[in-house]
């Protein structure tokens, strides 16, 4: 599958992380995109029940 997007000069500029190749800079800034909005399970931190848990555990531990 081929997505095209035509975007202004200007936009183009304010993208540059210091990738000297667009498309993996675009394609980076839509992984980004989609785990911040949590698409297809993805998530920035890997947690779960059990390792939630234990950080409140070990935070309480800390303050106490």
């Amino acid at each position: 599958m081929k997505v095209t997007i035509d975007l202004p000069d200007s936009l183009l500029k304010e993208l540059s992380f210091g990738f000297t190749d667009l498309e993996r800079e675009i394609k980076f800034l839509l992984a980004v995109k989609l785990v911040e909005m949590g698409r297809y399970g993805l998530s920035a931190f890997p947690l779960n029940e059990r390792t939630l848990e234990q950080d409140i555990l070990d935070a309480r531990k800390s303050v106490c």
